[in-house]
């Protein structure tokens, strides 16, 4: 299920995260299986067929999964040049580092303090704002968190240059 849709302000490519089956949704496939895409006009990405990394022809391998653990994905966009996608239940910004024709060089996990908690919980959105600072909103009130003081939040992360 599409959670989350950006385009590389560059290239103009555009990308979606996708939940994966929270339970047998999918008959004969392992839960979870959450990813992201980068979206090509008409590849087929497998659902409700398959989920996850295939690798077979006919079907859009994804570009990151989580084979073995519930991210889920949210929204997500690209920032100086990397994509930016906020979890749910592992609760965490991952930044994804590409290389040319983006291949992923590296993931990065921020404010996770573990693979199901994270410092401000469920992050739901992120944005770049006018300010061209990212913004990133958390989601706990709606009964799916633990709630935490003067939730819910807007978190805006400010870059600082190394120069």
């Amino acid at each position: 299920m599409v959670q989350g849709l950006t385009w590389d302000p560059e290239t103009g490519v555009l990308f979606n995260s996708e939940h994966g089956p929270s339970s047998a949704e999918v008959e004969g496939t392992a839960r979870h299986r959450d990813e992201i895409n980068q979206v090509v006009a008409g590849r087929n990405y497998g659902w409700p067929k398959v989920v996850g990394a295939p690798g077979l022809e006919e079907f859009q391998d994804p570009i990151v999964i989580w084979k073995n653990k519930s991210v889920p994905p949210g929204g997500m966009t690209f920032y100086q040049g990397d994509l930016f996608v906020v979890t749910l239940t592992s609760q965490a910004l991952i930044r994804i580092r590409f290389g040319r024709n983006y291949e992923v060089r590296r993931i990065e996990r921020w404010f996770a303090l573990t693979s199901r908690s994270g410092i401000y919980g469920r992050l739901r959105d992120v944005t770049v704002g006018p300010d061209g600072h990212l913004y990133v909103c958390t989601s706990n009130t709606d009964g799916r968190a633990d709630l935490r003081p003067n939730d819910d939040k807007i978190l805006r992360i400010k870059f600082v240059s190394s120069e």
